[in-house]
């Protein structure tokens, strides 16, 4: 929330200096704010122009907090800024406006690549100034918008310093209405001019969140059976899948299947596939770590009851720092060796099992997580008040370190003065939820426990690929590969900024993706800007763009649950060819072309493929390429 706010004052501060500008007859039209040009599926910060649907500017309005997040965000730039130019009946000068540049090395020259003009204001002498003055004054700041834009400019006459800071801004925005980068101008017209695929319709498919609880099942076989309505016998299931409601009790001594995504994977892919994707968390350790956390749900409730046990002295901030640096150190330094029915956890579990007592207090599933206890530890008047103001700051960037360092993953280590604000904010916390409550959220959270592992961990972690294990699986000769994107070329970088991982058969690359609906439109943009860059490269001889040598089709393998406005924003922006996961096949006819196939058996035998069945499966085909 202080993040978005911040975001909105340094909008709001650009407004403050168009309107300047404009006062001053420097350009003709309006300043429009958060308006949609009809056409696009974009909404930028700012643009000018006589009309909201012809902008002769667009404003991106960048602000970055984590270098760790800073690839996504750039990424997402430049996926609006390719519709921006290409979608719109006039392309408009594109300038990306960066106020806090906290940057993996390499971003903020992909994005200057990109765009006519990019103003880093951290960056100007005049920066520290502007983002000091924001810091200090977003939260005291009126909510509506234009009553903020108000509210900055009759705060600016009362400040000389920020007042001078704001002239020079508006200074540097005049230079930047008079710059466009021809050699990109290049790059847009060639694109104008590609022939665009025709979309498929648009359908909810749950693969990635299905394949995922399967992994869960320590019986694969046991699981499959299950879920194909075949009698399994109650003693065959154990209890933690009942606790998390991925099998009910059915009639007499038999369970009975309960998760509709696990249902619909279960009708949608092949047994054999399913087994392949199970079996291969056996040389993924980090996956296999998680999912094993899961199976020992027994370990959860003990968990919740050291918490209980222990109140009084885990709301001693001090006391509870000196537990988490000596688990940090030693899994057992805790409790006895048997405490634990299910072996002893190797995470901080007293820190995960803190989390998620806090979080269960607020009721929702996003009530408190790293993101909120960092906000927390930076508060300047908050519990961890008395560190110091670079220890409050450390997890801010990125808070993820958290979960690094819980997990002991990759040797990540925190400072021990940083822990010791984590304990200052969690003792508060749990103190003000009380003894009595904590016993009862202890017993809650064991189900949400699991669920937020399995949800925000497992199937969300970027080495657990199904999608890609399915191409692999149906398709000979895919080939993971990383491409450098056009844009990376022409920045001249090196190393993995700016490149996409992708499977490459023949001319072919596919790309996947699968998304819900809190984070589609975040990888909606993202695609679009990577279909731009994988489409083209950049001849340094000629210094222009062309067509990327050896790629003739861009193909996009879906899941999760993309609208038709996504899937028709996706193809405009240069997918060719968009499938969903039960449609394997049909890319591997796509690439590899006509292929004999065994006549299909049902879904419940061992060799069964991907079947058409499913009500809810709609055939369609993908058409020949049509002239936009």
């Amino acid at each position: 929330m202080a993040g978005e706010k911040i975001g909105i004052a340094y909008e709001a501060i650009l407004k403050v200096a168009l309107d300047g500008l404009h006062n001053r007859g420097v350009f003709t039209g309006s300043v429009f704010w958060n308006q949609k040009p009809t056409g696009i599926s974009v909404e930028p910060d700012l643009t000018i122009g006589e009309t909201v649907d012809t902008p002769d500017y667009v404003f991106m309005v960048t602000h970055s907090g984590s270098a760790k997040e800073s690839e996504k965000k750039g990424w997402r730039n430049i996926g609006e800024l390719c519709e921006i130019k290409t979608a719109l009946p006039k392309s408009p000068l594109a300038i990306n406006v960066i106020f806090d540049a906290n940057m993996k090395d390499g971003m903020k020259e992909l994005q200057a690549a990109c765009f006519d003009h990019m103003l880093v204001i951290e960056d100007r002498p005049y920066g520290k100034t502007i983002l000091d003055w924001v810091t200090k004054h977003s939260e005291s700041l009126p909510k509506d918008k234009d009553a903020k834009a108000t509210e900055i400019r009759r705060r600016i006459l009362r400040n000389k310093s920020f007042s001078s800071a704001m002239r020079e801004l508006e200074a540097d925005l005049h230079l930047a209405l008079q710059v466009q980068y021809e050699d990109m101008k290049q790059l847009w017209d060639m694109d104008r001019t590609r022939k665009h695929g025709i979309p498929p319709e648009a359908r909810n498919t749950y693969v990635r969140r299905g394949l995922s609880k399967l992994l869960v099942f320590e019986d694969i076989d046991m699981a499959i059976r299950l879920y194909q309505g075949k009698r399994v016998p109650a003693d065959q299931v154990p209890t933690f899948l009942l606790a998390m409601k991925l099998a009910k009790k059915g009639v007499g001594a038999s369970v009975q299947p309960c998760d509709p995504e696990i249902l619909a994977v279960v009708n949608m892919v092949s047994s054999q596939s399913i087994k392949t994707i199970w079996r291969s968390m056996e040389g993924n350790p980090i996956l296999k770590s998680m999912v094993a956390q899961i199976r020992q749900l027994q370990n959860v409730v003990k968990m919740g009851d050291y918490v209980y046990s222990e109140f009084s002295n885990l709301c001693n901030p001090t006391t509870l720092c000196t537990r988490f640096l000596h688990l940090r150190q030693d899994p057992t330094a805790l409790v006895e060796p048997s405490y634990f029915p299910c072996g002893t956890p190797g995470t901080v579990w007293l820190f995960d099992t803190l989390m998620e007592i806090i979080k269960a207090s607020a009721g929702k599933a996003n009530g408190y997580g790293y993101a909120q206890l960092a906000a927390e530890i930076a508060e300047p008047d908050g519990p961890a008040k008395s560190c110091s103001p670079s220890s409050r700051r450390f997890l801010l960037s990125p808070w993820g370190y958290l979960s690094e360092w819980s997990s002991r993953k990759n040797g990540k280590t925190i400072p021990d003065e940083v822990i010791k604000c984590v304990a200052l904010v969690l003792s508060s916390k749990i103190a003000s939820i009380g003894h009595l409550e904590v016993k009862r959220l202890a017993q809650e959270f064991v189900g949400g426990f699991a669920h937020n592992l399995l949800d925000n961990k497992i199937g969300t972690y970027r080495m657990f690929e199904p999608l890609l294990d399915l191409l692999k699986t149906r398709i000979e000769g895919v080939n993971k590969v990383q491409i450098r994107s056009c844009f990376a070329e022409k920045a001249g970088l090196g190393g993995r900024v700016g490149c996409t991982t992708i499977a490459q058969v023949k001319d072919c690359i596919i790309n996947w993706q699968t998304a819900t609906d809190s984070g589609k439109d975040h990888k909606r943009k993202e695609l679009c800007g990577r279909a731009v860059g994988l489409r083209y490269t950049w001849d340094q001889k000629t210094e222009s763009f062309k067509k990327r040598p050896g790629v003739n089709r861009l193909i996009l393998l879906l899941d999760g649950t993309w609208s038709q406005k996504d899937l028709d924003t996706l193809v405009r922006a240069g997918w060719d060819e968009i499938y969903y996961p039960d449609e394997i096949d049909k890319i591997k006819t796509s690439v590899l072309g006509s292929v004999t196939t065994k006549t299909p058996k049902r879904p419940n035998e061992e060799e069964a493929d991907f079947p058409e069945a499913a009500e809810k499966t709609k055939p369609y085909g993908h058409a020949k390429a049509r002239k936009s």
